[in-house]
């Protein structure tokens, strides 16, 4: 991931930042968001990831523009290759049907009710790190996030259903 960095001015910053950098799972997620931001749903005036980054950065003195950020998450870059890569493996598995299945939100659907993405040897990318739930990637969490995972009361939802309680 550092070698995307290469054009930033203070790219080593940028790439071991505590919060937002790119050297682990939960620095990460705020890239992703910025990726999905980028390729699939542009945010229209809402919360928009790419400048929570970019904000991120400058209140510390690191210039990084919305443009250097688009670039690291544009088409054939490094996330791109691994989310497309994982997306693909997520349709071979059966877990989803077709690739336009697959949202943040269908995601977070498949995890929440069935706490078994971030553990699956078939979507499973080479040098993945496994997490049993979404707590593993240091977030704070009042409870286990998933509905699987809680062990007393297990709903036992399929995604379909778990959409339903999203919406």
């Amino acid at each position: 991931m550092a070698n995307v960095l290469q054009n930033i001015t203070d790219g080593a910053a940028v790439y071991t930042d505590r919060e937002y950098g790119m050297n682990s799972g939960k620095a990460m997620t705020i890239w992703l968001a910025a990726y999905f931001e980028a390729q699939v749903s542009p945010v229209d005036g809402a919360w928009s990831p790419i400048q929570q980054i970019q904000d991120h950065f400058d209140a510390k003195n690191v210039s990084i523009s919305s443009a250097q950020i688009r670039a690291i998450v544009a088409n054939g870059q490094v996330l791109d290759t691994q989310v497309t890569t994982l997306e693909g493996m997520l349709v071979e598995s059966k877990i989803f049907t077709a690739l336009t299945d697959i949202t943040p939100l269908t995601l977070a659907a498949e995890q929440w009710g069935s706490g078994a993405l971030l553990n699956n040897n078939a979507t499973s990318l080479p040098n993945a790190t496994y997490y049993e739930s979404m707590t593993n990637l240091g977030m704070n969490f009042v409870s286990v996030p998933e509905g699987a995972f809680n062990y007393d009361c297990n709903p036992g939802l399929n995604r379909d259903q778990v959409m339903g309680l999203f919406n």
